[in-house]
């Protein structure tokens, strides 16, 4: 054999070795596809509850970090906020999406009394004409339910919605800022939630427009840039299921 010929073994057998042996311990490592290829990792930060005099804040915290967010919006705080119009055409001027969250938010009315399933739909119908006209002709497809399906949903509503045009997204982590004292317990709740999802590809998470959900906003973001994630706002090209009781369809 030639020298030439020993010389091109000697490399094939070298990048084969490097290439098989480099896969192996990408496998690994957090967030790398069996390839070797780095996985992206995006978090969605959502808001309910909305619009308030929290919702201009919550912009101005996310303009800072320079990221986009998803708002749940009900029917009647957008009626009752003097300033509701002109905060929702400033969300999606600055690239964050507008979702459904009902009229009333009334668990009663929703949920519990005979027919809830086709009031659940006309709420979303309402909201979603209540924002196309505020907004010049944004028109909204996404809801959440009020409370999350889990619990709250029958037959009768999951039959509705899928039936019907809208896209449910409920979330992976919630964050429980409207029940709890401190930041840094919601802190320890999103990470305990994290875990427990195992740190998925795509993160929804549940937030409110608190006070203190402004307070702890910053470490939020923070937690999850260490992360590695990237800040993403709903688009509907990009629709993925997200639903708390589980339902393949909804």
């Amino acid at each position: 054999m030639s020298e030439i010929k020993k010389r091109h073994i000697r490399v094939v057998w070298l990048v084969c070795f490097f290439l098989f042996t480099g896969t192996v311990s990408c496998v690994h490592s957090a967030g790398v596809h069996e390839s070797g290829i780095k996985r992206s990792h995006y978090v969605y930060l959502t808001f309910d509850d909305g619009p308030s005099p929290n919702t201009s804040r919550i912009l101005d915290l996310l303009a800072e970090y320079q990221i986009q967010g998803t708002f749940f919006f009900v029917g009647n705080e957008i009626l009752e906020y003097e300033n509701s119009a002109a905060v929702m055409q400033r969300a999606l001027d600055e690239g964050h999406y507008i979702g459904l969250h009902s009229m009333t938010h009334d668990i009663q009315h929703l949920y519990r009394v005979p027919g809830a399933h086709n009031n659940f739909y006309n709420e979303m119908r309402e909201l979603q004409s209540l924002i196309y006209e505020l907004t010049g002709g944004f028109e909204t497809y996404l809801y959440r339910a009020p409370f999350g399906t889990r619990g709250m949903f029958t037959s009768g509503h999951i039959r509705t919605m899928i039936d019907s045009d809208f896209n449910c997204w409920d979330w992976h982590v919630d964050t429980e800022d409207w029940k709890l004292r401190s930041v840094d317990e919601i802190l320890r709740k999103i990470k305990v939630d994290m875990e427990s999802n195992l740190q998925p590809e795509k993160a929804v998470i549940l937030l409110h427009e608190r006070d203190i959900t402004l307070r702890a906003l910053p470490r939020i973001i923070e937690y999850y840039q260490n992360l590695g994630y990237i800040f993403m706002s709903y688009h509907p090209d990009n629709h993925f299921r997200i639903n708390i009781i589980g339902h393949p369809d909804l």
